[in-house]
């Protein structure tokens, strides 16, 4: 992928159970890795919630403290709560992000390809 290159995916979140989940948490760990370390120069630029996979029915920008780089985030050992992500029992929302192949990313890089596991925890209702 050429430098500037954005790229977005979703991950269904469902609530199965009887209580309300007030926020998610996420978290990512690299499985496989590069040498220049590719998830250095791939930048968080979006994510929001959604009622549908493109997050474009009931859009909510999430917020909180999402780091910068997909490498941040790895190495953020709690993983990041996401605020907007409150999910009703049996309620649905999508988890759309938008990341970019950073513009100045130099040569080093090409042919490098990395693999990560996404972990997501939904964190009750205070008033539960």
């Amino acid at each position: 992928i050429p430098p500037c290159y954005l790229f977005s995916g979703f991950v269904s979140l469902h609530n199965d159970g009887s209580i309300p989940i007030a926020e998610v948490n996420v978290d990512s760990t690299q499985t496989v890795s590069s040498s220049p370390d590719l998830a250095t120069q791939l930048n968080i630029q979006l994510a929001k919630v959604g009622d549908n996979n493109t997050c474009t029915t009931n859009p909510v920008v999430v917020t909180g403290d999402l780091p910068a780089t997909l490498a941040a985030l790895n190495a953020d050992v709690d993983g990041v709560d996401l605020t907007g992500t409150s999910l009703a029992p049996a309620q649905t929302k999508y988890l759309c992000m938008t990341l970019e192949f950073d513009p100045d990313a130099d040569d080093t890089y090409q042919g490098q390809s990395i693999t990560e596991t996404f972990t997501f925890i939904g964190h009750q209702a205070l008033s539960q």
